[in-house]
């Protein structure tokens, strides 16, 4: 079967989705003209549907399919029962605000500043100004109940989702003076997709017709859409590159990344690895990238553990023979890559798919992999110097009859590391979470430590384990263990010891422009600043003979992938506001039942000066049994609080503990997670487990990051 894991600059673009325009928009940004309340210009009409969009000319037919299709999940979207709770409003009663740079609301006059008039169906606004995302229309439908949307349109459409997202740009109204009313439309668009969901429309309808306040219905509709949503505005507001920025974007780069997902075909499994590019160049202007990746420096490995009848474990390592370039789109917060589609003619002679090698078959195989964006996470000097990222991918092969032969499922959490110029400095306490997965036979095996190290000038390295995370499957039954354990100690060959960490030595290579490599097996890349490091080990990998062979892939019956970062650990950290932008990928595990790879779709880790913390994410999972693929989410909101007893931060070592018991229906679930802050607190990186009681007993472990978005301002 085909390897998942793929960077996405390697990736051959055959067609991309474009669903830009399904909400109308465009023009200009923010907010051009004089932003008055009264105006005394031209006035600008604008037609408005309260609770349903099916009467909103969202998209003409001259537009492309996938607008019309666009506009078919609109008019699903609200449903009747919602929509006849609104068929006559008084429109006396519309209030139309301008949100000032500061996040005040100043409001218009109704018969003086703005007219509304009721229009058959729908309704007319005569309103001062243009087309602008600074300015919204609230509407009253019940007697503690408005709905709200931005002005970014002339044919408005008002329901809870417009609502969360006025709320949303009004909070932040001082980062959106670059972006167009197009990108509004575009954000409009991403929570229209997300809340296509029927359970989500079953929430909003009990909400809304059981007298729910304006507020009661916002909080909704955060708890299912906050973290995702949240994402997208901080894309979208993102401003543009400087001159200087653009040039210290521009060099070489090292990409390594881990993976986790799995397939179905005439057997199910996991798919357990990651990628290392060693070579990457990025020339960026003007908001463009252009890239290159020459061959032979693209590597990607993965454990193939297959379940049930076909219980096994197999590897395979791969080098891309073929140079790769392209573009894509920087900004000041980072990269962003688009979505890309290939779908075409099933290649035989790959042997991905038995069924569709023979003469006669014709089959078809999508790939598919999502948007993403690399967040710079250097230091506020140069935030360039390192990004995280994550992404997802998907495979669809298909014979004549449409039936499906194989699909595929892949998320990842990856780093770009700069190369530096001059040798940078490693030297004293880091700390690192490390994952890995080992398989052989019938079983598999992963791992996720938290270990502090300590450099003696780039020449050796003391290491002791302070927690480890342990979850092994039976790939044939998928009978489980699973077992946490914390260390207040650690010892040279610890490994008979259950209550005591490993600790050893080893020596360091370390490269003028930042190369890496720890006891001659774990290479990497350490950043400029020398804060930031990445290394990855994996077994079998005889690169050089796979190569001197002339060969690109190497196979085997068993496979182990070692993925670990580390951060130059804070003293006295102090959290308080700190926000961060959370990647994540981990492995789940229901005793006897089932495993399921998990991917952070988005998600938020916010501190405040209470010494208190909140986690709003939004997870992504793919169930996969014996049997093949089960039930699956792309938007499965999770929200958790952690008290000040739940949030420790050591002054000395930049240990960070994150804690807490909560219930979510009539499940537990116990969180536990353990890491490190970065000097600067631009980073945090933590291992953790989830276990949850209560019917779904499932154990959960994995690997989380953590971007600051705020610590610059």
């Amino acid at each position: 079967m085909q390897q998942f894991t793929k960077w996405p600059l390697a990736v051959a673009v055959a067609s991309t989705i474009l669903l830009g325009g399904c909400l109308g928009g465009g023009g200009g940004g923010g907010s051009d003209d004089d932003g008055g309340a009264a105006g005394g210009g031209t006035t600008t009409r604008y037609s408005l549907t309260v609770g349903t969009a099916a009467a909103a000319p969202v998209a003409s037919l001259s537009q492309s399919p996938a607008a019309r299709i666009a506009s078919a999940v609109v008019d699903f979207l609200i449903t009747p029962a919602m929509a006849e709770v609104f068929s006559d409003l008084d429109p006396s009663t519309f209030r139309v605000f301008n949100i000032n740079a500061d996040g005040s609301t100043e409001e218009l006059v109704n018969g003086e500043d703005f007219t509304a008039e009721t229009d058959g169906d729908g309704y007319t606004l005569e309103l001062p100004f243009a087309t602008r995302y600074s300015s919204y229309v609230e509407i009253p439908v019940s007697g503690t109940l408005s709905y709200q949307v931005p002005t970014t349109r002339a044919d408005l459409v008002a329901n809870p989702l417009t609502t969360f997202v006025t709320q949303q740009i009004a909070n932040r109204v001082g980062q959106f003076d670059e972006l167009t009313l197009e990108e509004v439309d575009q954000i409009i668009e991403a929570v229209i997709e997300l809340a296509n969901d029927p359970q989500l429309q079953a929430d909003l309808d009990a909400a809304v017709n059981g007298g729910a306040s304006t507020e009661e219905l916002l909080a909704e509709v955060d708890a299912k859409l906050s973290a995702t949503i949240t994402a997208q505005l901080d894309d979208k507001a993102t401003p543009e590159l400087t001159g200087s920025q653009a040039s210290a974007a521009s060099g070489s780069y090292y990409n390594t990344a881990l993976s986790i997902g799995g397939f179905s075909d005439l057997s199910a499994g996991l798919l357990l690895g990651g990628w290392t590019v060693n070579e990457a160049s990025i020339e960026v202007a003007n908001g463009t990238a252009n890239y290159s990746v020459p061959a032979l420096t693209d590597f990607n490995f993965e454990v193939i553990n297959s379940l049930g009848v076909y219980a096994g474990v197999s590897s395979r390592a791969e080098v891309d023979d073929e140079a790769d370039s392209g573009t894509f789109n920087a900004d000041s917060n980072g990269f962003t890559f688009a979505e890309e589609e290939e779908f075409e003619p099933y290649e035989k002679g790959s042997e991905s798919v038995s069924a569709c090698e023979t003469l006669s078959a014709e089959c078809t195989d999508r790939e598919y992999s999502a948007g993403t964006r690399a967040t710079a996470a250097g230091p506020a000097s140069a935030p360039f110097n390192t990004l995280i990222d994550t992404g997802f991918s998907t495979r669809d092969v298909r014979d004549a009859d449409n039936n499906q032969l194989l699909q595929v499922f892949g998320g990842d959490l990856g780093v770009f590391i700069k190369k530096s110029s001059s040798t940078p400095t490693l030297n004293g306490q880091y700390g690192a979470v490390e994952m890995s997965v080992n398989g052989e036979s019938q079983y598999m095996d992963v791992e996720v430590y938290t270990t502090e190290l300590t450099f003696d000038q780039a020449t050796k390295v003391n290491y002791c384990e302070k927690h480890r995370r342990e979850l092994g499957v039976n790939l044939s039954n998928l009978d489980s263990s699973f077992a946490v354990r914390h260390f207040d100690t650690c010892v040279e060959a610890a490994d008979d010891n259950p209550l005591v960490g490993e600790a050893g030595e080893n020596p360091v290579v370390l490269g003028s422009d930042g190369a890496l490599d720890i006891d001659l097996d774990l290479t990497g890349w350490l950043s400029p600043d020398g804060l930031t490091l990445v290394t990855s080990l994996e077994e079998p990998n005889n690169l050089d003979a796979l190569l001197d062979a002339e060969e690109t892939l190497l196979q085997a019956n068993q496979g182990f992938r070692q993925f670990l970062m580390a951060v130059k650990t804070a003293s006295n950290a102090d959290l308080s506001g700190n926000r961060y932008r959370l990647v994540s990928v981990a492995l789940l595990s229901e005793d006897g039942a089932a495993v399921e790879p998990h991917r952070l779709n988005a998600g938020y880790l916010e501190f405040d000066d209470q010494g208190q913390a909140t986690l709003s994410a939004a997870w992504q999972w793919q169930n996969i049994g014996v049997d093949g693929f089960g039930e699956a989410s792309l938007n499965d909101q999770l929200n958790l609080s952690f008290s000040s007893n739940g949030v420790t931060v050591d002054a000395q070592t930049g240990a960070l503990t994150l804690s807490t018991v909560a219930e979510i229906g009539s499940e537990t679930v116990e969180f536990n997670s353990d890491g490190y802050v970065q000097e600067g607190e631009r980073l945090i990186i933590l291992g953790y487990d989830a276990q949850t009681s209560g019917g779904f007993d499932a154990d959960m472990l994995g690997v989380m990051v953590g971007v600051c978005t705020n610590c610059d301002q």
